[in-house]
């Protein structure tokens, strides 16, 4: 584990620096095409068109049908890019140093063995990308399954515009969440939660093979909407018991559901929770609390009840936040006018756009979607 720790952080050095700039080659791959060569022609896997890359190639996808797929360990430089019409029914990283772009994950309604998509860490899952994708459409199963390491330092997985989605539940007693994380250093950011049974985000501690307690979480412009647990509606959108909680960074969020800080150690606590809507977090002595609506924990917060919405079992009937979104049941978090939640961010925290490319203007809005 030590020397492909020592390897990955090596490898993500030189590329900051600039080691590696030259444009790589194209390989292809097809559902109907052939694991030999180098495939300049389509080749049927992309484990296969992997161990043929190196450093700076991109590997795309044709459009089609794929069954389950894999990357195996490595730390060269790749790039897989799908497009429209570009399908996997599952997808397991195990590589570092690579980004996925345009996929869509989708088990198809069944149930896999694990996550519909998995990033496997020690040694390798570090410094990896997943944009413009969709994950989910799975039963009795995990959507993201994100493994961690014995080390605390960030391994940054980074998600960007990722819509994670109808992970059903029709077994009593599964668990599955649409992201089961156990990773230091994961950033999500504009992407959206949707139909997620057990929770929308799981952030929990792998004590059980000796995984410490870990920070260096980063959730930006995303929308945690509420989600239907077998017959009713799950108790929380993020779910937070990894023992720790530092360097968190929760800016700009639409939590529908309540958070929970379940297990968070004994601290010392850090980093900053601010413009977000909703409620049910811990106001957490030497975090920076600024500017977000529905639970107060700073004189810059604005309270509304409920901040947070819920549905049976959770409570007795439907409720909703008194926050002012368009269309909740329809899952439109966007602002409507008169909305508490208008002009209440901070400038300082806000990050320059919203979670649908709008710019935030000097008095932004809490949440993540700006309103003009």
């Amino acid at each position: 584990m030590l020397r492909g720790l020592s390897c990955v952080i090596g490898c993500v050095a030189a590329l900051a620096a600039g080691a590696d700039t030259a444009a790589g080659a194209v390989r292809h791959v097809a559902p109907g095409g052939a694991d030999r060569g180098a495939c300049k022609s389509a080749c049927r896997s992309l484990s296969f068109a992997y161990r043929q890359s190196h450093a700076g190639d991109v590997i795309r996808l044709a459009r089609g049908l794929y069954p389950a797929q894999s990357v195996p360990y490595g730390t060269k430089r790749v790039k897989v890019v799908g497009g429209k019409g570009v399908k996997l029914r599952k997808l397991d990283n195990y590589a570092s140093n690579i980004t996925f772009d345009r996929l869509d994950v989708d088990a198809g309604g069944s149930t896999p063995n694990g996550g519909v998509f998995e990033n496997h860490g020690d040694p390798g899952g570090v410094n990896v990308s997943v944009k413009r994708t969709r994950i989910g459409n799975v039963v009795d199963q995990k959507g993201a399954v994100l493994g961690g390491w014995t080390s605390t330092r960030p391994m940054h997985l980074v998600f960007d515009r990722v819509t994670f989605h109808d992970v059903v539940q029709r077994t009593d007693g599964i668990h599955n969440e649409c992201v089961f994380s156990e990773t230091p250093g994961l950033v999500i950011r504009n992407s959206s939660f949707r139909n997620c049974a057990t929770m929308d985000l799981f952030v929990l501690r792998g004590d059980w093979w000796g995984q410490p307690p870990y920070g260096s979480i980063t959730l930006v412009n995303n929308v945690f909407g509420h989600s239907v647990n077998g017959g009713g509606w799950h108790y929380y959108g993020l779910y937070w018991t990894n023992d720790a909680f530092s360097r968190i960074r929760a800016i700009n969020n639409t939590f529908e559901n309540a958070v929970i800080l379940d297990n968070v150690g004994g601290g010392p606590y850090s980093g900053v929770w601010a413009n977000n809507i909703g409620g049910g977090w811990s106001c957490l002595n030497g975090v920076t609390y600024r500017n977000n609506v529905g639970k107060t924990c700073h004189s810059s917060d604005r309270r509304v009840s409920p901040a947070s919405s819920c549905g049976p079992p959770a409570c007795g009937r439907v409720s909703n936040a008194k926050v002012g979104w368009v269309d909740p049941a329809r899952f439109d978090f966007r602002l409507k006018a008169g909305s508490p939640a208008i002009n209440a961010g901070s400038a300082r925290y806000a990050p320059k756009r919203d979670r649908s490319g709008r710019r935030r203007h000097g008095r932004p809005d809490a949440g993540a979607y700006e309103r003009r």
